[in-house]
This record gives structure tokens, sequence and C-alpha cells, in this order.
């Protein structure tokens, strides 16, 4: 639930080489049972970290692409 959108900005800064895997759970409404275990600005933070606007342009900056665990 800390993922927000600067955190995930400073890790593209300084992705390396190779796969490297942010480990998130993202949702588009509020989601009790995760609010209970992980305080913070929750799931939704991050869904609006994932899909920002200014996180694609980082990641198109660097070359890197999102996928899917099942894609590697």
């Amino acid at each position: 639930g800390r993922m927000a959108e600067d955190l995930l900005l400073g890790f593209v800064r300084e992705l390396p080489p190779g796969v490297t895997e942010i480990y998130c759970h993202p949702a588009t409404r509020p989601v009790p049972e995760l609010g209970r275990s992980r305080p913070g600005e929750g799931p939704e933070a991050e869904f609006r970290a994932l899909t920002s606007p200014r996180v694609t342009e980082a990641l198109g900056r660097t070359g890197a692409e999102r996928i899917a665990f099942t894609d590697i």
C-alpha cells in the first residue's frame, strides 16, 4: 500500500539491466482486507502509480516494458 507514484518513479530511474520485478497489489476500489494488513495509502494509490502517465513516460525513456510474470 505504499507504492506511490514518486517512489515508483525513483525505482524506474534506478532500474538495472535485465528483469526487475516490482511487487504490488493494485486495486481500482477500496479493499478493506488489504487495508488492515498493509497500512498506507492502499491499493488504489498503487493502481494510480502503475497507470500514471509520468511512470509510463519514465519507463519509455529507459526502454523498459511492463510485462506479466508469466511473460518471462
